[in-house]
């Protein structure tokens, strides 16, 4: 029974992604079993992240890593960078005379 889910997996793996379930196997053990953004404990069924443009496989994500976190952002290296600068310097911060 097993071995007929792992033949699934690994067909769905080489399918969608272009990897076997060996590789993805590989990309876990290098990731230490643990999301590659977030650094929480993953399980095998985690997701493969890849690039929506090009189909590159960049690693294994959670699934909040994955859909909420990166996803949003639609793979823009652009929309990250804008993000990380509100971060730094909310315009609140201009008007409110508050330092939290």
């Amino acid at each position: 029974m097993e071995e007929e889910a792992e033949r699934k997996r690994d067909a769905y793996l080489q399918r969608t992604y272009g990897i076997s379930l060996s590789d993805f196997q590989g990309i876990w053990k290098a990731q230490a079993g643990k999301c590659a953004i977030c650094t929480r404990p993953l399980s095998q069924s985690a997701n493969v992240d890849h690039c929506h443009r090009t189909g590159k496989v960049r690693g294994i994500l959670c699934w909040r890593c994955n859909h909420v976190r990166l996803g949003a952002f639609m793979d823009s290296r652009d929309l990250i960078a804008a993000a990380l600068t509100y971060l730094d310097n909310p315009p609140a911060d201009s008007v409110l005379a508050c330092d939290i």
